[in-house]
């Protein structure tokens, strides 16, 4: 995700457990012994890094980076004159702290959501947004073989699956909002619940000079957007009073929203491709279409913008996605165009005609922690509900059928969504992506291995790309920062002295199975030792972040050599970008590459499986092959399972 550079009723809760990596929600008793926000007055602030810890830190990252001697000497020199006393460094950690004495929660919040977000002017579509699968229903299937729908067809498969994953998230958004979702604890710590505040009515808003968020916290909105054929529809899906309505009374209102659009006479322009390009562009549209069509689109945007999330209804679907992974993730992804798609919403599910079904998530409001933990709690409801559980919800609430929403469109608008589709066309025909389920071992052999499976992992991905490309691999994975106060996320370098000895061991002929095993086992142990320190809050990107967002002037600007030497740019140009939403038993995701030459994988690790997305840039300078990565991936778990068993053995 490009957003990691900064460039440059209670008985349909009842049995719900959430558990991403490393999370757990604190068991609930019949009556709840703690509401979602409860901890929150208890959580540290997230304070400024000591500069001197930071920076030597920063240099031991360099160091497979700057293997020639003057190249590390002058990054040594760069540093050492950032750092000195009366130096620029100490004045920029002055500015940090006064700086982090007027915000509200923490220095880095607002600098991370416009650095990170919102000043980002590039299409989000792909960059920023990332997408899930979902697993099958277990009562409807998909759809497949001689029963495959013809493409340009709904089908009640696809609307009864939209309909109870739809009321199954309006009983998470309403128990939400009555803080009845437990919080959530890592090694029985608290963690910061407010992300879950943007997962429904959230809408990022394309404006100048950078783009806003909105959202509402406890919601009102009684309704959803749902897209099908590029039209789209503000569905009421709760009643009047935020009553829940039954899986058939939403269905009801999905069966209402084919039958208008396949009686259109004529389709309202895609006016929803327009959130596929790039910022300004839209932000121009959007001002162009407010004042076209005055109260009517205004009206549209508003319905839009508080809808508590998307339901994507497709009906042009490939036949493969029924039986090949790498064909059905692109539909959530991307659908090839971003046709009937709002890529502004913080939440998109779609429900492919044939029954499968994933979501598309904006990054802006909240990482993945927050809708992986609800998407987990969706799904696991869906399987009680496969075994008979009561769905919960009225079905004789009187609820406004769904409203059409028209646009008046001036032709400078239609011309900019004709050029938009061409754009998302063109962007993601560019992009390659594969997915990896290795099942020959998983956490419990890591395990028993005694060693961690993220970091196993996280080695492995070193191991693939060094086999393929024999070069440095600065290495993105995230951090989760959520311990602090409104905590996000940190980088953790994985990229190490001592990774870069493992990739070289592993790959020396001459090398006996200690040896490699003792690399191995070295690896592992730095990689989690930089993973407590960012989610600590004393990673190196961060804080260099803030620092450099306190330079006032351009004469500042050149003092500062730390960030214009090439090894810092180096460090930055993140080969691999990753991120671990284990255990990827309900759902898989993955993101697009940080850079032009490098790779994007999301892993999710169950007790006897592995499961990856890799992705690459496709160009004839760029090098990468997501088809070899997985390949070679595929094999470093082979061999690494492989050293570690023999070791085992002498």
């Amino acid at each position: 995700m490009l957003s990691h550079l900064i460039r440059p009723s209670r008985s349909a809760l009842s049995g719900w457990r959430h558990a991403p990596r490393r999370l757990r929600h604190q068991t609930a008793e019949p009556e709840l012994a703690f509401k979602t926000f409860q901890f929150q007055s208890q959580l540290p602030r997230l304070s400024v890094p000591d500069l001197e810890a930071t920076t030597q830190r920063y240099l031991r990252t360099i160091q497979p980076i700057n293997v020639d001697p003057a190249r590390r000497a002058a990054s040594e020199k760069a540093v050492a004159e950032f750092t000195k006393p009366g130096g620029l460094g100490p004045e920029l950690q002055a500015r940090l702290h006064a700086y982090d004495q007027s915000q509200p929660t923490s220095w880095l919040e607002s600098l991370w959501l416009d650095k990170g977000y919102l000043e980002w002017r590039e299409p989000i579509f792909v960059n920023v947004s990332w997408w899930a699968q979902f697993i099958d229903s277990p009562t409807l299937g998909v759809l497949q073989g001689a029963q495959h729908p013809a493409p340009g067809t709904f089908t009640e498969n696809q609307i009864r699956r939209a309909a109870e994953l739809t009321q199954s998230m309006t009983v998470f958004q309403r128990a939400l909002d009555d803080q009845r979702i437990p919080p959530e604890l890592a090694r029985k710590v608290p963690q910061c619940m407010n992300q879950y505040r943007y997962l429904f009515g959230t809408t990022r808003i394309p404006d100048f000079p950078k783009d806003r968020l909105i959202n509402q916290y406890p919601t009102t909105a009684r309704h959803i957007m749902v897209l099908a054929r590029d039209q789209i529809f503000a569905v009421d899906v709760l009643g009047p009073n935020g009553e829940l309505l039954t899986p058939e009374a939403i269905a009801r209102q999905l069966r209402e929203v084919v039958r208008q659009v396949e009686a259109l006479p004529q389709s309202e322009p895609a006016v929803g491709v327009l959130t596929t390009t790039n910022r300004d562009i839209w932000a121009t549209e959007r001002r162009r279409l407010i004042q076209a069509g005055a109260s009517q689109n205004v009206a549209n945007f508003e319905a839009i913008d508080s809808a508590l999330f998307a339901v994507c209804l497709d009906d042009r679907v490939d036949p493969r996605t029924a039986t090949d992974i790498n064909v059905a993730k692109d539909h959530f992804f991307h659908n090839g165009d971003g046709r009937n798609r709002w890529m502004d919403k913080s939440m998109q599910v779609t429900v492919l005609n044939n029954g499968r079904a994933g979501l598309t998530g904006e990054h802006t409001g909240s990482d993945a922690a927050a809708p992986g933990g609800f998407m987990h709690l969706v799904l696991e409801r869906e399987k009680k509900l496969a075994g008979g559980a009561r769905t919960g919800g009225a079905d004789d609430i009187s609820v406004a059928p769904p409203r059409h929403l028209k646009w008046s469109v001036e032709p400078a608008t239609i011309t900019a969504i004709q050029e938009a589709t061409a754009r998302a066309r063109s962007v993601t025909s560019q992009l390659a992506t594969e997915n990896l389920h290795y099942s020959e071992f998983g956490s419990q052999w890591i395990k028993g291995a005694k060693m961690s499976p993220d970091s196993f992992v996280q080695m492995a991905l070193q191991l693939a790309y060094y086999r393929l490309h024999r070069q440095p691999c600065p290495t993105y994975e995230t951090a989760s920062t959520r311990t602090f106060f409104h905590g996000r996320t940190e980088t953790c370098r994985s990229f190490s002295v001592e990774s870069a000895d493992f990739t070289h061991t592993m790959l020396n002929p001459e090398a006996s199975v200690s040896a490699k095993a003792q690399s191995l086992t070295r690896a592992l142990a730095s990689h989690q030792e930089y993973m407590r320190a960012a989610s600590s809050g004393n990673g190196v990107d961060r804080h260099l972040l803030g620092l450099r967002c306190m330079i006032q002037s351009p004469e500042e600007g050149a003092r500062a050599t730390l960030f214009t030497d090439p090894a810092y740019m180096a460090s930055m140009s993140f080969r691999i970008s990753s991120s671990n939403l284990s255990p990827g038993t309900n759902f898989y995701g993955g993101f697009a590459p940080a850079v032009p030459d490098g790779y994007g994988s999301n892993y999710g690790v169950s007790a006897d499986e592995i499961k990856l997305s890799i992705s690459n840039w496709v160009g004839p300078d760029n090098g990468t092959s997501s088809a070899d990565f997985k390949a070679s991936l595929r094999q470093s778990f082979d061999e690494m399972h492989a050293v570690v068993e023999a070791a085992a053995r002498q």
